[in-house]
């Protein structure tokens, strides 16, 4: 069996963006039913 690991730090990520621009009001993130989209909605 194969496979691939995936890992974001999506809260430093978006902290990253909001450092780089003060002024946004919204964010929007996508998502997908793979197991990643889903742990990315919780």
């Amino acid at each position: 069996m194969t496979g691939v690991t995936q890992e974001y730090d999506l809260e430093s990520t978006i902290r990253v963006g909001l450092r780089l621009m003060p002024d946004t009001k919204e964010i929007v993130l996508l998502t997908d039913s793979s197991p990643q989209g889903e742990r990315q909605e919780a």
